[in-house]
C-alpha cells in the first residue's frame, strides 16, 4: 500500500490539477513552491482579500483548495514523522490525507473559500490542529491569556491557581476541538468521542511537554443537563476525571444557534442560555483517567500508565454561574464580538489604555511612587466592569 505522502505527491502531479498550476504560474505573487504554500496556510485565518482570493476568482472552478491543502501537507506529513505523534493519532492523521486526496463528502463543503471552515483545513494542513477522530487537538505554545479577563473576579485567584500549580504554569497544552468534518456530524458518539480523547490523552504521554488538555465551549455549562440531559455526558466525562470547570461570559448567539434552528429558538426565547465555560484538565489527572479505560485504547496502541508519586491533580471548581443572556442587566455593548475581531488590541484598548491614564494623573499629582499601585488598582476595575457591562 502507498504511504499517504505517495498518494497526495501522485495527485497534485495529476491533470486534476492542470487548471490550477496555470493560473498560478500565470499570477508571479502567488506562492510556487510547497514550502511556500505551506507558509501562506500557517497564517491564513480567513481574511477575504488574500492572493488566494485573487487566484479562485480568474479560475473559479478549479479546484485551488484542495491543491493549497493538498501542497502543505507534502511538508506536514514530513513534520509528522518528528511530533511525536501514537500510532492512533498518526493512523487518523494519513486517514484524514487519503480523505482530502478523494475529496469525501463529509470534506467537501470545508474544501470552499467562502466557507468559514476553511480555516479548519489550513491549520489542519500545517499541523496547528490534529484530528484524533470526533475530536481534534491543537499544538498550542501555552494557554490563551483570554480566559483570565472572561471569568468572575471572584474566581480570578482560582483559576489561577490552577493554571499556575495545576497546569504547570503558561506552558503548551493540548486544546481539544470538535472534529467538524466528522462523519455524521448531526450525532456526537460518545464512546467515539471517549475514545478520541483517550488518543489525545496517549498523545500527552508521549510528550511530557504538554502539561494538560483544554478546552472552551457551552457544550461543557451545567446549563446544558437542564435541557438537553442527553449532553451531560460530555461534561461529566471532564469532571469526573478530575478536571477544573470554569464560567466564563454567557454563550453568545451565533455560537449557540450555529447549525441548530431549535437551540437558536429556545436562546432567543430565553429558555436556553448556557455559559461558555473553561475545562483545564492537568497532565497527571489525564492520565489517571486514560491509565482506568483500557477498554478505549485502539487494538494496536500501548496502555497509558497511571501517573506517579507528586502528581499534581485540578483545584476544586468555582459554583457554576447564573444562566443568563449578560453577566448583568446594564449591558453596554457585545465585548464578545469585540474582542473576537480585535484579539488583544481589544483587552489592550479596554484595559491598559484607562489604566495607563489613570496612573498618569495620579502620578502627576502624588509623585510617580503612585504610578505602579494606581495602575495596578485601576486594572482591577475595570476588569470588573467590563465583566458586567460588556459580557
Amino acid at each position: 500500500m502507498s504511504s499517504a505522502l505517495e498518494v497526495i505527491e501522485a495527485t497534485l502531479a495529476s491533470q486534476r490539477f492542470d487548471g490550477v498550476r496555470a493560473v498560478i504560474a500565470a499570477h508571479a505573487e502567488a506562492p510556487k513552491t510547497p514550502e511556500q504554500w505551506f507558509a501562506f496556510c500557517e497564517t491564513y485565518q480567513g481574511q477575504t482579500d488574500t492572493i488566494l482570493h485573487r487566484l479562485k476568482a480568474a479560475a473559479p472552478d478549479a479546484p485551488l483548495e484542495q491543491f493549497v491543502a493538498l501542497t502543505a501537507l507534502t511538508i506536514s506529513v514530513g513534520l509528522a514523522d518528528s511530533a511525536g505523534f501514537p500510532v492512533s493519532v498518526r493512523r487518523q492523521f494519513d486517514a484524514m490525507c487519503r480523505e482530502w486526496v478523494a475529496l469525501e463528502p463529509h470534506w467537501a463543503d470545508h474544501f470552499d473559500l467562502s466557507n468559514p471552515r476553511f480555516v479548519d483545513v489550513m491549520q489542519l494542513a500545517t499541523l496547528h490542529r490534529v484530528v484524533a477522530g470526533e475530536v481534534a487537538f491543537a499544538l498550542a505554545p501555552r494557554l490563551p491569556h483570554d480566559f483570565l479577563f472572561r471569568c468572575h473576579p471572584l474566581h480570578l485567584p482560582r483559576l489561577i491557581g490552577q493554571i499556575f500549580w495545576s497546569m504547570r504554569g503558561a506552558r503548551p497544552i493540548l486544546p481539544l476541538h470538535f472534529n467538524y468534518a466528522r462523519r455524521n456530524r448531526l450525532v456526537v458518539s460518545q464512546a467515539e468521542f471517549e475514545r478520541a480523547v483517550w488518543r489525545v490523552a496517549k498523545m500527552l504521554e508521549q510528550n511530557p511537554r504538554y502539561t494538560g488538555i483544554s478546552t472552551n465551549s457551552w457544550f461543557h455549562s451545567a446549563a446544558v443537563r437542564e435541557t438537553f440531559p442527553r449532553l451531560a455526558w460530555m461534561r461529566d466525562l471532564f469532571i469526573d476525571g478530575g478536571a477544573f470547570a470554569i464560567d466564563l461570559e454567557a454563550g453568545h448567539a451565533d455560537d449557540i444557534g450555529y447549525n441548530s434552528a431549535k437551540r437558536k429558538e429556545l436562546y432567543e426565547q430565553g429558555k436556553f442560555l448556557p455559559r461558555h465555560t473553561l475545562i483545564l484538565w492537568p497532565r497527571d489527572s489525564v492520565l489517571a483517567w486514560a491509565a482506568s479505560r483500557p477498554d478505549l485504547k485502539d487494538e494496536d496502541e500501548a496502555l497509558i500508565a497511571p501517573p506517579g508519586e507528586g502528581a499534581r491533580y485540578s483545584l476544586p471548581s468555582p459554583p457554576p454561574r447564573p444562566s443568563t443572556r449578560w453577566n448583568s442587566p446594564l449591558h453596554l455593548w457585545d465585548g464578545v464580538k469585540w474582542r473576537r475581531r480585535f484579539g488583544i488590541k481589544y483587552w489592550a484598548a479596554l484595559l491598559l489604555i484607562p489604566s495607563a491614564v489613570a496612573a498618569g494623573l495620579v502620578g502627576m499629582a502624588f509623585g510617580l511612587s503612585w504610578d505602579l499601585p494606581t495602575f495596578a488598582i485601576a486594572a482591577l476595575v475595570v476588569l470588573t466592569a467590563q465583566y458586567y457591562v460588556s459580557q
